[in-house]
């Protein structure tokens, strides 16, 4: 259907009644069925009044003018064509109906708080709120509104929404000339768009070697397109502007990891990971002796009062964002093969969890630990922090440090004395998690391999293969884990 269709429909719009026109343009902006009781509170705004008997008489009047169609499915009217939404939205937009485009954004909110599966009502609330001029918006609302929504699209997977969110979000921030005036909130905003950003990053990073020979089989707007640049933009700001060491962590922290990542120098990202850990005072020298290892042993166990690493399971769970660092050093350590430090990572991070409560992160140290423990022989003190890792990791709300540390236990750990086959599903279902998730590529990708493994590695049935017209079944048979 060509625009001059489009043209069409919009003459035979402005043609209805005028209560019909408001009901067309109020269902343009919504991209979900409504049923009547929503549709009467969307279209009652200024000095319009309807109950459902009437909005039920309009609908039925717009099925019978070809405007609408009644879906079996939602049980509700849907637009009967794209186009005839097209123009309605054309006719909204040329009214300049600032005031309805406010109300339908309020009632969305409010219907958005209703419960699961509403979370779209956000969505729509937020892409109102943000085409409105700036003078029918308080900016430190739709700031907020816009960092609520990228949240919601973190944790549906959404990592390109969030960025988008988020970048919305700071474009209002600046335009209100209020940028570090409020200083909470600038920081908060800040530090959210170098995680959005230095994941986008991650992504690209990934993606680049790929690209030369995929890149004509896939289309472009699937391709994500950045760098760690604009992440390191934020973090300038951040640095520039922060008030305190804790204030700048998140900064400091992302500024490690993109410089590492980009050049794939690890031993350099441990060192920086040590220096702002000194910073914090854990005191970790540039060179690891025997005698201070020994003496950090003594400390752990000082810190654990001799009790077994399962004790670990009842610290209280808080948020401190210096688990975060520990982490990463101790995969810097991991790469790198250096196992002297991430002993000592791994074990001050333990012993301040002892003294502080333990963080989400926690879990992935314990089972960073637990492989690096397994490394030297020692299988089934590797397997307990195992399992201590997998019994913490669902004491968070962080559904992926929850996944990536079953994928590393269930991969690199637990399967040490159990059987692959036991493995297999749980790495499946990680794998599941994270993909759904999008915001660990690294992760995701570790799952499907690791789970390819135990899977050929349990011997199971690969399946049916049809060849020549003939059926035969491929039973993989490799030799026990045992051996």
């Amino acid at each position: 259907m060509s625009d001059d269709v489009v043209e069409t429909v919009k003459g035979k719009i402005r043609e209805l009644s005028a209560d019909a026109q408001n009901l067309l343009l109020v269902m343009a902006y919504i991209p979900n069925s409504l049923g009547v009781s929503l549709l009467k509170v969307l279209v009652n705004h200024g000095e319009s009044s309807f109950d459902e008997h009437t909005i039920s008489n309009l609908l039925k009047e717009m099925s019978d003018e070809c405007m609408l169609i009644f879906s079996t499915e939602s049980k509700s009217y849907i637009f009967a064509h794209d186009r005839i939404r097209q123009a309605s939205r054309e006719l909204a937009e040329e009214k300049e109906q600032d005031e309805m485009l406010l109300h339908i954004s309020q009632v969305m909110l409010k219907f958005a708080d209703e419960g699961p599966g509403m979370e779209w009502c956000l969505y729509v609330a937020v892409d109102l709120r943000n085409s409105l001029p700036s003078k029918n918006t308080n900016s430190t609302d739709l700031i907020k509104l816009n960092m609520r929504c990228a949240s919601v699209a973190k944790s549906k997977g959404s990592v390109w929404k969030e960025n988008e969110l988020l970048k919305k979000a700071l474009d209002c921030l600046d335009s209100s000339g209020e940028t570090w005036r409020d200083y909470g909130i600038s920081l908060k905003l800040y530090n959210a768009v170098i995680v959005s950003d230095f994941n986008l990053g991650m992504y690209d990073l990934l993606l680049n070697p790929y690209l030369d020979s995929a890149v004509s089989r896939i289309p472009l707007f699937l391709i994500p397109q950045g760098s760690y640049d604009p992440a390191q933009a934020a973090i300038d700001r951040v640095l520039k502007n922060g008030k305190s060491l804790d204030d700048k962590l998140q900064a400091y922290l992302h500024q490690m990891l993109c410089k590492a990542n980009q050049a794939s120098n690890y031993q350099k990202g441990a060192e920086e990971g040590c220096k702002l850990l000194n910073l914090y005072g854990f005191a970790i020298p540039s060179t690891i002796s025997k005698l201070y290892l020994v003496k950090e042993e003594i400390k752990l166990k000082l810190a654990l009062k001799n009790r077994p690493y399962s004790c670990l399971v009842k610290l209280p769970l808080k948020e401190d964002p210096i688990f975060h660092l520990f982490m990463e050093v101790q995969k810097f350590a991991l790469w790198t093969s250096n196992a002297k430090l991430l002993k000592i990572v791994s074990w001050k991070a333990i012993a301040h969890a002892c003294k502080r409560g333990m963080s989400k992160y926690l879990p992935a140290v314990v089972v960073g630990l637990a492989i690096s423990t397994s490394s030297k022989g020692k299988v089934q003190t590797s397997v307990t922090l195992g399992q201590v890792a997998l019994a913490l990791s669902e004491k968070t709300f962080d559904n992926e440090i929850r996944a990536s540390t079953s994928v590393f236990a269930y991969g690199l750990v637990i399967s040490q004395l159990q059987s692959f086959r036991s493995c297999v599903e749980p790495l499946l279902q990680c794998h599941k998690a994270l993909k759904l998730m999008g915001a660990a590529p690294m992760a995701t990708i570790g799952s499907m391999m690791s789970y390819f493994q135990c899977y050929f590695a349990a011997g199971l049935e690969l399946g049916e293969v049809t060849n020549m017209g003939k059926s035969s079944h491929f039973n993989l048979k490799l030799p026990s884990h045992s051996s």
